[in-house]
């Protein structure tokens, strides 16, 4: 269809204009492909004074100026931290300023980025950056975790800012550990928490973690308990003995926590069968008597105590053993001596010395028998009209029992020798006597492996001196085989104490005054074969008295000797231990004493390899003379001694060691008894400890 004149004419000016312009605007993009005007560069359109707010946990407000209103609208690039940005996050309407990104969740972790640009059409204006990050709140930390028997505190300091939300307590059992949320706290000014269930035997880890207004939180440093320790380690002390009971103590548990104390015994060192014998929640209750043990029966014993927390220390293990532990005297009104003693084979004791107390004349031997407990069993009395004293008593191979001592009732004139045979309670099966007109006297017998007999002794009757030694050996029935005196032209010489050897032959102690010596009286050694042939002399000793009263041959085949020294020692005379080898050579001696008199009488090896001595002390003690036991070591080290006696005079003669380990002592008590002297019996443990 052609279009007319008349209607083309009239609207051709309109039609070219709108042509125009449409080219015009069209080269007006192609000359500038970034800005909606003409006359403007990408950062002369781009927004202006581009900030960011955090309104909520997880809302941030973008706010920007701009006055233009010939632009498309505004976008927004989004990025966190150093990550890539998020193109076109947001597109906005040309006349909006403001924009909200609820999707902002506040963390001190994380920083926030946003760009702006204005667009019109496809064309974008220089980006406008803004940043934001999120401060976490202040810290706190615990600055103690403490506990008493009630509970367990945990402090902290405040929170100080404005914009306090919550304390979250946190606790785990190790400071790398899972944290478990104990509970939440709203109050800022709450700096302390108690818990009434815990357990500080172990680490208990505690943090704060603050929570702001916004959701922002921060955990602090924490902190744990110092460990309860266990209670203090006890001390069961050694034990100590009334009569037959073991009396058991240990220190005293003073701790706070403590809950209990618990004892256990058993009859092995190394505690492997415990039995609970008592138990108490008082911490003053530190004593338990145990006195069902058997005789010679050892327990091992050990104390725990144990805290509220159910942590326990352990005491160093204690034995008790019950040994018969006694000291009893004998006698009546007069003097009444013990001389010698030895276990029987019942498990009882046999002494033998002298009573002025009962009898036939001025002194009588007795003889005493009691049990293992110390109580008389019978006695008996052996003598005539005038003195007879026993010095020594040994219980045979048949079952009874050998006397020897001296009588002045029977025999040749003076005083005898005499040996006295007894059945197992005491009735004399016979009696000999040894000796010319005048003075003789038993001191020591023995039985042989011949079941004769060999005594010690001395003789003004025969031999060369004044006095000699004298060595009688007798069968069975008390006949005489052989007799020996030995000593010099001179003065005194005495045996008191005789050995037989493992060779069949004997050793002899006692001492001489003869000029063989050093001076004053010397401790002297003969040796002989089995007939009383003397192999050996030696003397031992200094200027002044010296005196040997006991030998035994040692386990290595020499001998020891007890007795006493004035030329030796620290007083004006010492107990003196004398060891030799075989042929009679000092290998070692040993003196004991203080200040004042102290006098060995009898010695014994014991069980370990080493000695015991008994006799008396005026150094040591609580009376005039107190009885004296020392033990030493095979060295003649001394191990420990022990004291017996009171106020007044108490004297030990004779010493066994007892099948349970202990010792048996006799000897004579001015201190205690009925008389003037009374027989003195003491039995102790293995330590010496007496009843």
């Amino acid at each position: 269809m052609t279009i007319p004149k008349y209607i083309l004419l009239p609207i051709l000016p309109a039609i070219l204009i709108f042509i125009f312009n449409s080219c015009a605007v069209e080269e007006r993009v192609r000359s500038n492909l970034h800005d909606p005007l003409t006359i403007l560069t990408p950062a002369e359109w781009a927004p202006s004074n581009l900030t960011a707010l955090r309104i909520s946990s997880n809302e941030i407000v973008l706010n920007w100026e701009y006055d233009r209103d010939d632009i498309s609208g505004f976008r927004i690039d989004k990025k966190t931290n150093d990550g890539e940005w998020h193109l076109d996050y947001g597109v906005i309407e040309q006349d909006l300023r403001e924009w909200k990104d609820a999707s902002a969740i506040a963390s001190d972790a994380i920083t926030y980025h946003y760009r702006l640009y204005a667009y019109a059409s496809n064309n974008s204006s220089s980006g406008l950056v803004v940043q934001l990050s999120d401060s976490a709140p202040q810290s706190v930390d615990i600055i103690s975790v403490t506990y008493d028997l009630e509970q367990m505190t945990v402090s902290w300091n405040k929170y100080s800012n404005d914009d306090f939300f919550s304390y979250v307590l946190l606790w785990s059992e190790m400071e790398i550990g899972v944290k478990t949320i104990i509970d939440t706290i709203t109050n800022a000014n709450t700096d302390t928490y108690g818990l009434s269930e815990f357990d500080p035997t172990v680490e208990n880890w505690f943090w704060v973690q603050v929570t702001d207004q916004l959701g922002l939180t921060i955990v602090g440093n924490g902190l744990s308990n110092e460990i309860d320790s266990p209670p203090s380690t006890p001390d069961l002390y050694p034990v100590t003995y009334q009569g037959s009971t073991i009396i058991l103590s240990w220190s005293q548990n003073n701790d706070n926590d403590f809950q209990s104390y618990h004892l256990y015994e058993s009859e092995t060192e190394d505690m492997s069968d415990l039995t609970e014998i008592f138990t108490s929640e008082n911490n003053t209750d530190t004593t338990y008597n145990v006195s069902d043990l058997s005789e010679s029966e050892s327990r091992y014993f050990h104390v725990v105590v144990q805290d509220v927390w159910g942590l326990e220390s352990i005491s160093n293990i204690g034995m008790g053993s019950f040994y018969y532990r006694f000291k009893n005297a004998f006698g009546g009104s007069s003097n009444d001596v013990g001389e010698s003693v030895q276990q029987t084979a019942d498990g009882g004791y046999i002494i033998t010395g002298s009573t002025e107390s009962s009898g036939n004349g001025e002194k009588d031997v007795w003889l005493i028998k009691i049990d293992n407990e110390g109580n008389l069993e019978w006695d008996k009395t052996f003598g005539g009209a005038n003195d007879d004293i026993g010095y020594s008593v040994a219980q045979t191979n048949f079952g009874g029992y050998i006397i020897t001592g001296s009588t002045e009732s029977f025999g040749n004139g003076g005083k005898d020798v005499w040996l006295i045979k007894t059945d197992s309670q005491g009735n004399e099966d016979w009696s000999q006597t040894f000796g010319d007109s005048h003075n003789d006297g038993g001191e020591f017998v023995q039985q042989t492996v011949d079941g004769g007999f060999i005594l010690a002794g001395w003789t003004d009757s025969y031999g060369d001196g004044i006095t000699d030694a004298w060595l009688i050996k007798t069968n069975s029935n008390g006949g005489e085989e052989w007799s020996q005196a030995f000593g010099g032209s001179t003065n005194t010489d005495v045996g008191l104490s005789v050995n037989q050897l493992n060779d069949g032959g004997y050793i002899v102690t006692g001492y001489t005054d003869s000029p063989i010596g050093n001076g004053g009286k010397d401790a002297w050694l003969y040796k002989t074969d089995s007939q009383g042939n003397v192999q050996l002399v030696e003397l031992y000793g200094g200027p002044n008295d010296d005196i040997g009263y006991s030998v035994r041959q040692a386990s290595d085949g020499g001998y020891i000797v007890a007795g006493y020294t004035e030329s030796f020692g620290n007083g004006s005379s010492d107990i003196w231990l004398i060891k030799t080898d075989s042929d009679c050579n000092e290998e070692w001696s040993q003196s004991f004493g203080g200040s004042n008199d102290d006098y060995g009488e009898s010695v014994r090896l014991t069980n370990d390899g080493g000695y015991v001595v008994a006799g008396w002390t005026n150094s040591y003690g609580n009376g005039n003379y107190d009885a004296w036991l020392i033990k030493t070591n095979s060295n003649g080290g001394e191990e420990w001694s022990q004291n017996f006696g009171g106020s007044n005079t108490d004297i030990g003669k004779s010493i066994r060691q007892t099948a349970d380990g202990g010792f048996i002592i006799t000897g004579l008590t001015n201190s205690y008894g009925n008389g003037n002297y009374d027989v003195w019996i003491i039995k102790t443990d293995p330590e010496g400890n007496s009843g």
